[in-house]
């Protein structure tokens, strides 16, 4: 019986030690952060896992009591004082080794900081994965390899047609809510068109970088050259201002009728002439950013940059006004390591949503202070993301997905 009982230990050890070595990797694998909670403070239920698999391992003796006699086989194990105990501690030992891999899995998927977030969740399929996204109305526009997807988003998202589908090398998107028109920025030329149908029209050549819009004014940027269209005593005029470098991204401040543009190392206000004047927009400098900024938006107190690796960079409205000459200039907010590359963001009422690409989308309450409340992860790969009417929707480069999530 000894004998049987050490072979059973022995068999148990070796059997679970394929687990206990995918444990220790994965531990190990597991990225470290100051908001990541590891080791044995986490409630990984091993205890209930050894007991399941210990159970099992019981529930299989008595099965091999029942339907065998002791004598009837060449091995002197028996049900009771040899099955039971090599079946039990086997399986309590795999329980064990199994309980441990699902908690480093678990913290491999949570958030690093806040919370584990759920939202109602509806998925619509693109023709290819979302570049950029706008809203108007009860309609998203998604800019993909295949043209600009409309999607109609109540009762339910459905996909309409698809516009500009025979543009190659599309970047940008906008709307023109005035005249019911898309703006559709491409490596070539900076184009037109109706949303409901009708044909393409060239408004501005060259590739287009970043390009922002309202009803009477479009400003598109082609490497350090912002192009900047709008009407002049009834027609269009179209003035070119020149960026100390390549500008990056683009953003029209619908709060304070501002506009905004960014470089590889600072953030910019365009000021606009009044109407009717003769004079030309200029750029003024606002804040140093120090990396580019790969989107921005705005919200009712602060305006936000995405930085990819650098985070999210955020700024009091009232901190980026204009300041007397040798004015300190605030330091903005900077939150980094959650998500760990920031590629686009939208205000949604006091919180900014964060598309982060494999991390989902990151949830950051503002007032009194930016604070990062938690991510979802039901998003598998956000890359675009902007919210209409008190809903968020996002790209999903994973599976090319349009993604309604109801905060």
């Amino acid at each position: 019986m000894k004998r049987c009982v050490k072979a059973g230990l022995a068999t148990a050890l070796l059997g679970s030690l394929p687990f206990a070595l995918t444990t220790v990797g994965a531990q190990e694998r597991a990225p470290t952060a100051v908001n990541e909670v590891m080791g044995p403070t986490e409630n990984d239920h091993r205890f209930r896992w050894m007991a399941v698999g210990a159970s099992v391992g019981a529930a299989l003796s008595f099965g091999y009591y029942h339907l065998s006699e002791r004598g009837a086989r060449a091995s002197s194990c028996g049900a009771w004082d040899c099955a039971l105990p090599y079946l039990s501690l086997s399986g309590a030992l795999t329980g064990l080794f199994l309980s441990r891999e699902l908690a480093a899995q678990r913290r491999a998927l949570a958030p690093r900081a806040g919370d584990a977030l759920t939202f109602s969740v509806i998925k619509v399929q693109l023709p290819s994965e979302a570049f950029t996204l706008a809203a108007m109305d009860s309609l998203v526009f998604a800019a993909t390899d295949s043209g600009v997807q409309v999607v109609r988003v109540a009762p339910r998202p459905i996909a309409l047609q698809r516009r500009a589908s025979g543009l190659s090398r599309i970047r940008q998107v906008a709307v023109n809510a005035r005249d019911s028109t898309l703006l559709i920025g491409t490596g070539t030329a900076l184009w037109q068109t109706p949303i409901a149908s009708g044909r393409l029209t060239r408004l501005l050549p060259g590739s287009v970088d970043a390009l922002a819009a309202n009803d009477t004014i479009v400003l598109a940027a082609d490497g350090a050259r912002l192009q900047i269209r709008r009407q002049y005593e009834g027609k269009p005029r179209v003035d070119t201002v020149m960026a100390p470098s390549s500008v990056s991204a683009a953003h029209f401040d619908a709060t304070a009728q501002r506009w905004w543009v960014s470089t590889d190392s600072a953030l910019y206000e365009v000021l606009m002439p009044t109407a009717g004047s003769e004079a030309a927009p200029v750029l003024a400098m606002r804040a140093v950013t120090g990396a580019p900024v790969l989107s921005l938006a705005s919200g009712s107190e602060w305006i936000a940059a995405a930085m990819g690796t650098e985070g999210v960079a955020i700024w009091p409205r009232e901190s980026l006004a204009p300041r007397p000459a040798g004015g300190i200039q605030q330091a903005p907010w900077r939150l980094r390591g959650e998500p760990r590359f920031a590629f686009d963001l939208t205000f949604l009422g006091d919180n900014l949503f964060v598309a982060g690409g494999v991390d989902g989308v990151t949830r950051i309450k503002l007032s009194p202070a930016p604070t990062i409340l938690g991510a979802t992860r039901q998003v598998a790969y956000a890359t675009a993301i902007v919210a209409h009417n008190g809903v968020l929707w996002v790209g999903d480069r994973n599976g090319g997905l349009l993604v309604r999530l109801i905060p």
